[in-house]
């Protein structure tokens, strides 16, 4: 732990309240982003004869400096940020062994990276029955680093949207309809194409007898990450990882006992965030 002594992690922010519908915040702050087990274990994982995953023991923490400034009016939210980032983690990152022509991907850390955001999040009541919810992100991106002694310096500009519908239907029926989408990204070495996804879900409430609900998600089967090497990279590389497939489930919830009584508490452990870094 002695690479973080003597640093402190701290948000400052001021907030203005100029009326009820009205309120004005900026904030600054600094943060730390520790390496997950994955990305740190060195275990080899097989994909091809001449390709193989790997973690990486040495990997460093990433250090965030972030200001932002948000504008709410009643449920509308308008934010504008700024943050810079140093010793990025990023996974897959390649090495080329030429001896053997094999290529290790490994997390490795970026030296530096630039973020600019607008984000603009806001409700529509289309109708009595119909609701959405609505994210949209604009940001640019620039990173500056070195990998296998070649340095690089990139810069992208994207979007990412997130829209979520949900639907209120006669005899206790509940639809809910989230439709997201990233438009190309940084990922250390390589750009990361577009991406995104469409989830259903589908919700009886039986009241007395209980509830059911249906998911799907994935359903047109497009979240999946896909990157390559940035025009003019001196090791081209192309790839494609799907972490799970499409899923369909359905559970049904029966409430047993007196629902008068007192529900249990909430508790929360101090392991918590180790347990979430073994499980990333």
């Amino acid at each position: 732990m002695t690479g973080i002594t003597g640093i402190s992690f701290q948000r400052h922010f001021l907030s203005r309240k100029i009326n009820a519908d009205n309120l004005v915040q900026l904030s600054y702050g600094r943060r730390i982003t520790r390496p997950t087990f994955n990305e740190m274990a060195p275990f080899v994982f097989y994909s091809d004869p001449f390709t193989f995953f790997a973690g990486n023991e040495n990997i460093l923490p990433t250090y965030t400096n972030n200001i932002k400034t948000d504008y709410s009016y009643k449920r509308m939210i308008f934010s504008v940020q700024h943050s810079m980032d140093n010793d990025v983690i990023a996974q897959f990152q390649p090495t080329l062994h030429e001896e053997t022509n094999t290529t290790f991907l490994r997390t490795e850390n970026i030296d530096h990276r630039q973020t600019v955001s607008i984000i603009v999040a806001f409700p529509l009541q289309l109708t009595s029955w119909w609701e959405t919810q609505n994210n949209f992100t604009a940001n640019y991106q620039k990173v500056n680093s070195e990998l296998n002694g070649e340095a690089y310096a990139v810069d992208q500009t994207g979007i990412q949207v997130v829209l979520t519908n949900s639907f209120t239907l006669p005899k206790k029926y509940t639809i809910e309809l989230m439709g997201y989408y990233m438009s190309p990204s940084i990922m250390g070495y390589y750009q990361v194409l577009s991406r995104g996804f469409l989830n259903l879900g589908i919700q009886k409430d039986f009241q007395k007898a209980g509830m059911l609900r249906l998911s799907f998600n994935d359903i047109l089967e497009t979240s999946q990450l896909r990157w390559r090497s940035f025009d003019g990279a001196d090791l081209e590389i192309t790839g494609r990882l799907k972490f799970e497939k499409r899923v369909f489930m359905a559970t049904y919830t029966y409430k047993f006992g007196n629902s008068k009584i007192k529900g249990t508490r909430d508790r929360k452990v101090g392991s918590q965030e180790e347990q979430r870094r073994v499980t990333n």
